[in-house]
């Protein structure tokens, strides 16, 4: 990891579905030591190199993807970005005429395929609200 990952833990780590579907596939009396393997890799704690059979071979590539999108997130941490998903641009000026024609706020975040809360947040910071 960079030098701004060493100096400024993260106190999480990316937890995707298919982490707990693949768990679940190990036998039952091993799926607890296994979640707790992959959640003390996942906070860099343990190294799976550490870990014993199966959790090694089982946490192996979820600490891949956990790496992976940690770097993205430090890489954006530098960037001066939050990370996460980018902000969605609405026009609002379209917004305004399909309210016109529809008479609702419903109406308007179906035609312009967001959802409504979106929308009000995109209103709401324009001072529309």
């Amino acid at each position: 990891m960079d030098e701004l990952a060493q100096t400024h833990p993260r106190p999480t780590f990316l937890f995707y579905e298919s982490f707990l579907d693949a768990i679940e596939l190990a036998p039952p009396r091993q799926q607890n030591r296994i979640l707790r393997d992959l959640v003390e890799c996942g906070l860099g704690r343990r190294s799976v190199e550490s870990l014993p059979y199966p959790s090694n071979a089982i946490v192996r590539p979820m600490i891949t993807n956990v790496e992976y999108a940690e770097r993205r997130y430090y890489a954006a941490h530098l960037n001066g970005e939050k990370g996460g998903r980018p902000k969605l641009e609405v026009d609002l000026e379209l917004a305004q005429r399909l309210y016109v024609e529809t008479g609702s706020w419903k109406a308007v975040a179906e035609k312009m395929d967001i959802s409504e809360a979106t929308l009000f947040r995109a209103r709401k910071q324009a001072g529309q609200i």
